[in-house]
């Protein structure tokens, strides 16, 4: 006998799932049955040891591949504990805007960005490129329009892309589709008022992490795979890291990224394997390594959430010797994703606004 379940399974089936395949927590099955994904699906009610596996195994890798992560989803899980955390409203400004805007081109998945600019622009601005986050494994770019539209208003050319997650493919597939988005954007400044010589690179959590990665490994054989021909189209002005890692490495990131009980971690699920198998793969995807004369201006926003930041004092540090321009501001009482939502998106445009307009 067959019943149909619609996003929900029982408790009773649920607790049996967890305990004959024994691989995941039951946060994992309630998150992930809750999918669309999931809707008609047909199970038997009683359910034999190798079908209980399959279905475990189906579920336990969609909660990775599908999990959800929107504004909405992170207001639900942030507001009571952050009781002044309110919705940001959109820009006030009229905006002209290109969707869907296709940088790349991999067959049957076609990377795009939405890019934004005030309607009434004149002559070429700077741009700022912004790269989602979402733990390497989630997240979508659509995070980024609010965000993209308020910074818009002061007067940039405001990009926010897609890039290939985790379950698309691993590290460092996503570093060199952000440096494809920034060539793109360069080769096609005219079409949208873009000063080619002014491209900013910015991204929350994951995101600032790669943005930090692309903006300073311009022209390293090491992560450009266009270092031999014509790199400085993948160059950018300046990098905004916002409540992302500079090093994976560091003490406090290997606390949290290499935690055992994490099965696995976002950054072990990204790179394909924990510290102790691929210890050079955490080294290079560090942007604290690769610090020095040649690397952009910084801005880094940080959260009350100090893991999130970790490697930062170091790459100070690294800036400082080279002598290289860096501000470092922290947002008092806010929670990590605090730059999607009021009082704390306000507050991080106009220290970006004042930050690139002291670069000019």
């Amino acid at each position: 006998m067959n019943r149909a379940i619609s996003c929900t399974l029982s408790t009773r089936q649920l607790n049996s799932l967890s305990r004959l395949v024994n691989c995941a927590p039951m946060k994992y099955w309630r998150k992930c049955v809750n999918l669309p994904v999931f809707q008609g699906l047909i199970l038997p009610i009683n359910l034999t040891i190798p079908i209980a596996r399959l279905i475990a195994l189906l579920l336990f890798v969609c909660s990775s591949c599908f999990a959800e992560y929107t504004v909405d989803s992170t207001y639900k899980k942030l507001h009571k504990l952050y009781p002044q955390l309110q919705m940001p409203a959109e820009t006030s400004a009229e905006l002209r805007s290109w969707q869907n805007q296709v940088y790349k081109d991999l067959g049957e998945l076609k990377l795009a960005m939405d890019i934004y600019a005030r309607a009434d622009q004149k002559g070429l601005q700077s741009a700022v490129l912004l790269v989602h986050g979402g733990g390497w494994r989630s997240g979508s770019r659509q995070l980024y329009h609010t965000l993209s539209g308020r910074l818009a208003e002061k007067g940039y050319v405001v990009a926010t892309l897609s890039y290939r997650l985790a379950h698309q493919a691993k590290y460092p597939a996503a570093v060199h589709d952000v440096r494809d988005a920034v060539r793109w954007l360069r080769l096609n400044a005219a079409k949208f008022g873009i000063d080619p010589q002014q491209i900013a690179i910015g991204g929350g959590s994951a995101g600032g992490q790669i943005a930090s990665l692309v903006g300073v490994t311009t022209g390293l054989q090491v992560l450009d795979r266009h270092h031999a021909a014509k790199p400085e189209q993948g160059k950018v002005a300046a990098i905004i890291v916002i409540d992302g890692l500079s090093s994976f490495v560091v003490p406090l990131a290997l606390k949290h990224e290499n935690d055992p009980n994490k099965k696995p971690s976002s950054a072990e699920a990204w790179f394909g394997g924990r510290y102790q198998q691929l210890p050079e793969v955490w080294q290079q995807a560090s942007p604290l390594t690769y610090v020095g004369p040649q690397t952009p201006p910084m801005l880094f926003l940080k959260s009350s959430r100090v893991r999130f930041s970790a490697g930062i004092e170091e790459m100070s540090g690294k800036l400082q010797k080279h002598g290289i321009f860096h501000e470092i501001r922290l947002l008092e009482g806010s929670p990590h994703s605090f730059w999607l939502f009021e009082p704390w998106m306000s507050q991080s445009i106009e220290v970006m606004h004042r930050f690139l307009s002291s670069l000019d």
